[in-house]
């Protein structure tokens, strides 16, 4: 398996354990909604505000698309990249699924402490951040379980999180657990 698709809720840990685990592996580390904004020349908000989701999911397919050929790779993906059944497919199919299954009161408290912070078209709104992971979530688990892998989110350290999804990559054949750094 030479590609690996990280998927989880907002606020899960998804593009840190990308970057890290990439490091670490000496993979190379890729995030969906970075390919979009780069592509797109402005900011996801903006994408949303000027062209609405549909927009952006199109946007958001074709950036997954473009990794689905690359080898040593980790994809971290946006949160509702799940919502498309080709998205789901093509990273069943090309690659390894693993959910970071982290609760939506863990997503909120990283989110308001992370540089971006509550920025997020999907996020906004006034019956608060946990509530809308909530929803998000009972919209999304089924789609989110289909993943080949699911890793326990609920740590309180980034490092912890990061060790566990690179012992289950190793229990996958995806690394060798001697070679870990």
């Amino acid at each position: 398996m030479q590609r690996v698709f990280i998927t989880g809720l907002s606020g899960s840990g998804k593009s840190t354990v990308g970057r890290i685990a990439a490091r670490r592996l000496g993979w190379r580390a890729v995030d969906t909604d970075k390919i979009v904004v780069r592509e797109a020349g402005m900011s996801i908000d903006d994408i949303f505000k000027s062209f609405g989701e549909r927009e952006f999911r199109g946007r958001e397919r074709g950036a997954l698309m473009s990794t689905v050929e690359q080898n040593r790779v980790l994809v971290a993906t946006g949160g509702g990249i799940v919502l498309d059944s080709r998205n789901r497919s093509d990273m069943l199919s090309s690659g390894l699924a693993v959910y970071i299954k982290a609760s939506p009161r863990s997503c909120a408290l990283h989110l308001k402490s992370s540089k971006r912070g509550e920025k997020r078209p999907l996020l906004e709104g006034d019956d608060g951040l946990e509530s809308r992971l909530r929803t998000m979530l009972a919209e999304r688990s089924q789609l989110y379980e289909t993943a080949h892998l699911t890793v326990d989110g609920e740590r309180e350290r980034v490092g912890e999180l990061v060790t566990d999804f690179l012992a289950a990559l190793a229990h996958a054949g995806v690394t060798d657990a001697d070679n870990l750094p």
